[in-house]
C-alpha cells in the first residue's frame, strides 16, 4: 500500500491517481489527494492513523477521509520507525482556511496539545487564517493570512526555529516575519519572507541550510544575501530555491547528486543549476539523509518536467534505473502543473 512526501505544493510524496486532482501530497508510507470537488482522499500505511479514514487498516487504493467537500491543500509527513514500520501522518487547510491534522503524534506534530495519536482529522487550534503548511518527518510548519509563522512537532534539531531544540505539541511562533512560504524538510526547514530573503534552519550536518558552514541552527539564519527568493523547497540532506528571474539553486549533500550541479561534490552555500532562467518550481526529497534515493525535480515555463539523482527504483522517471547528476528530461510530455517527490518516488499532476 505504499504509494506516497510533505508539501503544500512545495515539497518531497506520490499519491492515488485521478483524473481530477486538484492538490497532492505524499510521505514515505502514505499519500493524499484532494479532487476538485473538494473531497480528501489517503492510500497506502493506516498503522498510525494516516489516513484519517478511522479503520486502522492499510488501503492500496484510495479512501475518502469523512464526507466534507470543502478542502483546499494538503500535506503529508513521516518517517520508518525503529522496527522498520512506516509512521505516517497529514495536515490539512479547508475553505474556511481552519488547519486539520491526523495520524501519528508522537511529537506532538498535530498540533492538538497532545501526543495522542488521531484516526481522523483534528483541528489545530481556532485560527481561520492558514495559507500554507508542510510537514517534514515529524514536525510541521505553517503560515497564516497575517504573514506569521510557527512550527510545532519534534524539536531537538532546532527545526521549529523557535530559538530552542525543545519540541511543542502546539504551533510555536517563528521569530521575523512577514513570511511567504515555508517548506520543512526531514529535520530542516526553510521559508521566504515578502521581502524576497531566504532563510533556513533546524539540522546543518549536511550543509543543507545553504549558510556555508555545518553549524545547527536553532532560528532562522539568512542564506546569502539576495532579496529576489521566489520559492523553496527543504528536502533530506539537500535543498532547492527558484528566484524570480526564473534560475534555480541547490545546495547540501550531493552524494547522490540531488545538487544537479553535474558533480557529486557537496554544496555548502547555493549554487546555479545550469544557466537557464526557466525554471519555476522545484520539489526536493524530504524523507531520506545521504542515501541513494535522494532525488529532486523541478518544472520550467514551458511546463516540461526535469529530474535528477539518485534513480536506483526509477524514481526519475526517465525510464532508466541510471543515477543522473544534472537536470533529465521526463519524457516529452509537458503541460507538468505540479510535482512532488519521496525518497523512492515521484510524482506530478499534468494539466
Amino acid at each position: 500500500g505504499q504509494l506516497g512526501t510533505p508539501s503544500h505544493r512545495s515539497g518531497p510524496g506520490a499519491s492515488p491517481v485521478f483524473t481530477d486532482a486538484a492538490d497532492v501530497a505524499g510521505s514515505h508510507a502514505t499519500s493524499c489527494t484532494i479532487r476538485t470537488s473538494g473531497s480528501l482522499w489517503c492510500a497506502g500505511s493506516n498503522l498510525t492513523g494516516g489516513l484519517g479514514d478511522a479503520s486502522g487498516l492499510d488501503s492500496n487504493v484510495p479512501v475518502q477521509v469523512g464526507a466534507d467537500v470543502d478542502w483546499a491543500t494538503v500535506t503529508a509527513g513521516g518517517f520508518v520507525g525503529v522496527f522498520g514500520d512506516p509512521v505516517a501522518f497529514a495536515c490539512a487547510t479547508k475553505d474556511s482556511g481552519t488547519l486539520w491534522c491526523w495520524g501519528d503524534n508522537s511529537s506532538g506534530q498535530l498540533g492538538d496539545g497532545t501526543l495522542f495519536q488521531s484516526d481522523v482529522p483534528n483541528q489545530v487550534g481556532s485560527a481561520t487564517d492558514w495559507s500554507s503548511v508542510s510537514a517534514g518527518s515529524n514536525f510541521v510548519c505553517g503560515i497564516q493570512g497575517s504573514g506569521d509563522l510557527s512550527c510545532w512537532g519534534a524539536g531537538s534539531l532546532g527545526q521549529l526555529g523557535s530559538g530552542g531544540t525543545t519540541s511543542s505539541s502546539t504551533p510555536s511562533a517563528v521569530a521575523g516575519g512577514p513570511w511567504a512560504s515555508v517548506s520543512a524538510g526531514n529535520t530542516q526547514a526553510c521559508a521566504v519572507k515578502t521581502a524576497g530573503t531566504l532563510w533556513c534552519w533546524g539540522n546543518n550536518a549536511n550543509n543543507q541550510l545553504g549558510d556555508g558552514t555545518v553549524t545547527q541552527r536553532n532560528s532562522p539564519t539568512q542564506v546569502g544575501v539576495a532579496t529576489d527568493w521566489v520559492a523553496v523547497s527543504a528536502g533530506g540532506a539537500a535543498s532547492c530555491g527558484i528566484r524570480s528571474a526564473g534560475s534555480l539553486w541547490c545546495w547540501g549533500d550531493n552524494s547522490s547528486g540531488a545538487v544537479g550541479d553535474g558533480t557529486l561534490t557537496s554544496r555548502p552555500t547555493p549554487v546555479q543549476i545550469g544557466a537557464g532562467n526557466t525554471w519555476q518550481q522545484v520539489a526536493v526529497t524530504g524523507y531520506a539523509e545521504l542515501t541513494s534515493d535522494a532525488h529532486s525535480c523541478a518544472i520550467r515555463t514551458d511546463e516540461s518536467l526535469w529530474c535528477w539523482g539518485g534513480n536506483a527504483w526509477g524514481q526519475l522517471g526517465d525510464g532508466t534505473t541510471i543515477q543522473r547528476n544534472s537536470p533529465t528530461e521526463v519524457s516529452s510530455a509537458t503541460a507538468w502543473g505540479y510535482i512532488t517527490v519521496s525518497d523512492t518516488y515521484s510524482m506530478g499532476l499534468r494539466g
